[in-house]
């Protein structure tokens, strides 16, 4: 799994330069923060990380237009349907709809 995240980031072994800049969209990420059940060894699992991986690459191309939630009480190592965004103190997925909608402009 490493080495698939390292060449999405650094690029293929063909030499592609792989394009994280999207200035026109809105992008929200969301990730578990905290868990109300998880059992080692499976859970945590890197998913979280590996997401913060793709996130600062998409920063480092001074696209600021994204946003990461840490989503709370997730159910499992990637039970973020079944959290809390810590904002709103909504369910995680009526949270993510209404983040969907706020931000779709034509």
């Amino acid at each position: 799994m490493l080495r698939a995240i390292s060449l999405l980031l650094l690029g293929s072994t063909t030499g592609a330069t792989p394009t994280f800049s999207y200035p026109n969209v809105a992008k929200h990420g969301w990730l578990c923060q905290s868990y109300s059940s998880c059992t080692m060894p499976s859970c945590p699992n890197n998913s979280a990380s590996e997401g913060k991986y793709f996130y600062d690459a998409i920063s480092r191309t001074g696209d600021t237009n994204l946003t990461v939630t840490g989503v709370t009480m997730c159910a499992g190592a990637e039970g973020v349907a079944q959290g809390t965004d810590p904002d709103t103190l909504l369910p995680a997925p009526r949270a993510i709809q209404n983040n969907m909608v706020a931000n779709c402009h034509n």
